[in-house]
């Protein structure tokens, strides 16, 4: 097989494919730019999930804005299905850790949104959203707003609302990042149920090395900035994966060996900040 064929069977099998990225900002009359990305390259395979991990402030919200569309790189390029991505898309559906409902309107009227843009028949939404609403266990809060709901609740709401335009990816960044600890596991292990179900291609942005393991087939390891990809790491734990898993000898394994990585990169991170405040005073 040639390099060229190569490549564009590695495309082929790629949902997502991002290539040798850099962004760089500048900011408060800055002289130079603050390089946030440099050089990263990744693929996330059709219907895997993939976790990532970073130090704060690293960029891992930058390269997921980029992902998404949102944000255009200062060099590199995304494509998703081999498709250079130039802007939003329904077909990249992202869930924020801030949940991003709109008060004023019902569970309902909030999962349905999406769907009004495509102009499907009326019918044909409440059947989808109701779907939807089972999935991820809200059926009978359709009719509440926002402010009468859990933060476990506003997540699933989100991720019906996500997964309800049969998206072509999902993308999560820090999504159960403000829910209590209960709360965080229950709706780790009911999106992986949805998961299995749907068989999405899923991106998460997490700091918790614990869920990353749980949930992902994959675990990718950003550097502190300007961040790059340090660690691609294969997580063969069978599935389904059942909440004892994490008392699990190999599971402990690959969260030890992961946090060793992660701890160096989060010192690194804590030295450049330091150093950056000593600038700013001279």
């Amino acid at each position: 097989m040639t390099t060229a064929t190569q490549t564009v069977a590695a495309r082929a099998a790629a949902k997502i494919e991002a290539t040798d990225l850099q962004m760089a900002f500048s900011a408060n009359g800055q002289q130079h730019a603050v390089r946030v990305l440099e050089g990263v390259s990744f693929s996330v395979p059709t219907g895997s999930f993939t976790a990532m991990l970073g130090p704060s402030g690293c960029g891992k919200t930058t390269l997921i804005r980029i992902i998404a569309g949102l944000l255009t790189p200062t060099h590199g390029e995304v494509r998703v299905d081999g498709q250079l991505i130039t802007g939003p898309s329904s077909e990249r559906t992202v869930i924020f850790q801030d949940y991003g409902l709109f008060e004023w309107m019902t569970v309902f009227e909030n999962v349905e949104f999406g769907l009004k843009a495509k102009a499907l028949p009326k019918s044909q939404r409440r059947q989808a959203v109701l779907e939807y609403l089972d999935m991820v266990h809200l059926r009978g809060a359709e009719d509440k707003y926002p402010n009468e709901l859990s933060g476990g609740m506003k997540q699933r709401a989100a991720i019906a609302r996500a997964l309800v335009v049969d998206p072509a990816c999902i993308l999560m960044d820090e999504p159960f990042a403000a829910l209590d600890s209960q709360t965080r596991l229950l709706l780790q292990e009911e999106i992986l149920e949805v998961w299995d179900r749907t068989q999405k291609t899923i991106l998460l942005i997490t700091h918790n090395v614990e869920e990353a393991v749980f949930l992902s087939n994959r675990v990718l390891v950003m550097s502190s900035q300007p961040a790059r990809i340090i660690l691609d790491m294969p997580v063969d734990l069978a599935r389904p994966r059942r909440p004892d898993l994490r008392s699990n000898a190999v599971f402990r394994d690959l969260v030890d060996r992961l946090w060793q990585t992660l701890r160096v990169q989060v010192g690194a991170a804590k030295s450049g900040l330091a150093e950056a405040v000593k600038r700013e005073k001279k």
